[in-house]
């Protein structure tokens, strides 16, 4: 995942909940290398990576196909979903009751 995209998430995220959270991707990544662990996080800076540009091309034999472009930045790769939600009860030092992945809304 980009930090990029996690960073977005996060902030779609906390709007949703009605939490106002400002936090620089920067201050997001030191913070989840103290939830999961510097070992469990991995981050590699400078790497080039697709995203969609959101938009389709609109002629042609490509119409309706999703553009996309490169970029470059900082990716991070997380533990698994189980290892994550484990070691956030952890950090958070209480029991969470985590809804199935289906009803994740993002």
């Amino acid at each position: 995942m980009t930090a990029n995209q996690l960073h977005d998430d996060y902030v779609k995220v906390t709007g949703r909940t009605g939490e106002r959270f400002r936090s620089t991707s920067t201050r997001l990544g030191i913070h989840l290398r103290k939830v999961f662990g510097q070992d469990a996080m991995q981050k590699k800076t400078n790497q080039l990576y697709t995203v969609p540009t959101g938009e389709v091309y609109s002629e042609g034999e490509q119409e309706g196909i999703p553009i996309f472009k490169d970029e470059y930045g900082t990716i991070y790769t997380l533990p698994e979903l189980e290892d994550c939600r484990e070691a956030f009860a952890l950090y958070m030092k209480t029991n969470i009751d985590w809804p199935e992945e289906e009803e994740i809304p993002f």
